[in-house]
């Protein structure tokens, strides 16, 4: 059995250098088919790739670079308010009463003074409540004095608490 073995293992070495020799054409047109591999990569393996427009420290390269030049083509343009052109109103009354203006009050500021024994001072326009202020009866201000970032439209004010009470109401209009 031994001899057997040696033989046909001596058969294998033979071949081996037979077709290395004999054979080797035939041997290297089929390994090169089998090198020609092709490779499908989907989304969880994906071919890394090199970005090709960057400069000599490997930064990608951008189209604008610099201070951008800017010409200004139009008249100038406003950044400020407009002035305030009319006047400024003033109304004194006494506590549970009103007044009602023939016109909308368009106001930018409001002072108010309110007396002790006032509950409260509403602005009202078209019936509708635009502002409320406590008065010092219930623990708010007796002096208001507000600069408004937008214009506040009434018609009315309701002047509420003790009718021996003061609600005085200064305003500055706007009318651009």
């Amino acid at each position: 059995m031994r001899k057997a073995v040696i033989s046909v293992g001596a058969v294998l070495l033979l071949s081996l250098v037979l077709g290395g020799t004999v054979f080797r054409t035939q041997a290297a047109s089929a390994a090169s088919a089998v090198l020609s591999v092709f490779v499908t990569n989907d989304s969880s393996h994906p071919v890394p790739v090199r970005e090709q427009n960057t400069d000599a420290n490997g930064n990608i390269k951008v189209h604008e670079q610099g201070t951008a030049n800017v010409n200004v083509t139009n008249s100038s343009v406003p950044v400020s308010e407009p002035a305030v052109t009319s006047g400024a109103t003033a109304v004194g009354l006494f506590g549970s009463s009103d007044h009602v203006f023939a016109s909308p009050q368009i106001v930018t500021a409001l002072a108010i003074h309110l007396t002790a024994g006032i509950d409260a001072i509403k602005l009202r326009f078209q019936g509708l409540e635009t502002a409320y202020f406590i008065g010092p009866l219930d623990g708010g201000n007796a002096d208001i004095v507000l600069a408004l970032t937008r214009p506040l439209e009434f018609d009315e004010v309701d002047c509420l608490g003790s009718t021996t009470d003061r609600c005085d109401v200064g305003t500055v209009g706007a009318l651009p």
